[in-house]
């Protein structure tokens, strides 16, 4: 995983480093996590039940990582989530709001 890293994230963030400010690595350590492939609601992959994964959290995601390279990509699996409850009325403003939903989910 740290090869992929070392190799992958300064591909995709803004500062071209492996760990930028404001980001964190986190292996989460309770039951199965619920994971979306890439394309998976285009039914190009199966939703999996990931042991052990490793999370990344990023305090500042639109800052760290390049739209192009990792987030728009990113946002095609459903495997993005925001905590910031202002993010509907931000995305129902953006150009991309005829292109995806935002969906809540239960806590």
């Amino acid at each position: 995983m740290q090869e992929f890293l070392d190799a992958q994230m300064p591909i995709w963030t803004v500062d071209k480093s492996v760990m930028p400010d404001g980001v964190g690595l986190y292996q989460y350590e309770s039951d199965k996590l619920f994971a979306l492939p890439v394309n998976v609601a285009l039914g190009v992959g199966e939703p999996v039940e990931a042991e052990n994964p490793l999370i990344i959290l990023v305090d500042r995601p639109a800052q760290t990582f390049k739209a192009d390279s990792f987030m728009l990509p990113l946002t095609s699996s459903g495997n993005v989530l925001f905590t910031d409850d202002e993010f509907q009325k931000v995305f129902e403003k953006s150009e991309l709001r005829d292109y995806g939903t935002v969906q809540e989910m239960e806590g």
